[in-house]
């Protein structure tokens, strides 16, 4: 999943939920606040958080939930709004509206692996926040590696157009079939000992391990 739905994934992990035997977040968000905000500044429009989370919703379909003002999904967005805008760009309370949507502070509860993918050149979720994940599991005591290349927000496949990054010689969609033949059925591969970092140099098509 990415960039939203790699971002949920983060949320889920930091649940510690039970049966959640590993992720692969492409491009997820660590924390709303660092998302949309920056030490006291906006880095977007105010009430993006509203804006997203409609734009994001399934619930959309359901016009009756959606569209009449005064209905339970329509008040909550509204409240989202009202509550982001009452901080004007402050983090608040560690409990308060950003604190909550900020899933490094739920560290201790991660239980899974992950392999987190994040582009060097990603402008919309910036770089900070894979770190801002790779500490959290650090800090958990989980299994974590990162696969980081040199593109922006993107995934590194798109088998329609028959595009796939090459990882020293295998294409990320091979890896991705060895990280959940491992993760999700034992498949003994030996992609457990993949180095912790996985960088793909600026100027040459060649992959760094650290």
């Amino acid at each position: 999943g990415r960039s939203y739905a790699g971002t949920t994934q983060f949320g889920l992990a930091t649940t510690g939920v039970a049966g959640l035997e590993t992720i692969v977040p492409v491009g997820g968000i660590a924390s709303w606040y660092e998302y949309s905000c920056s030490q006291g500044m906006y880095l977007r429009d105010e009430g993006y958080t509203n804006w997203l989370a409609g734009y994001c919703a399934s619930r959309i379909q359901d016009t009756s939930d959606w569209s009449t003002v005064g209905t339970k999904y329509a008040s909550y967005l509204a409240q989202l709004d009202k509550d982001e805008e009452a901080l004007y760009g402050s983090y608040g309370e560690d409990d308060g509206f950003w604190g909550i949507r900020d899933y490094t502070r739920n560290a201790a509860n991660i239980q899974c692996p992950a392999l987190i993918v994040h582009g060097l050149a990603d402008y919309n979720v910036r770089t900070k926040h894979f770190e801002m994940m790779y500490r959290a599991y650090r800090e958990a005591g989980a299994d974590v590696k990162l696969l980081l290349h040199q593109d922006g927000h993107h995934t590194p496949t798109h088998p329609a157009d028959e595009f796939g990054f090459e990882i020293n010689g295998e294409v990320y969609d091979e890896l991705l079939n060895r990280w959940f033949s491992h993760y999700l059925y034992g498949v003994d591969n030996g992609i457990e000992n993949m180095p912790e970092v996985t960088a793909q140099d600026s100027h040459e098509n060649v992959w760094v391990s650290y």
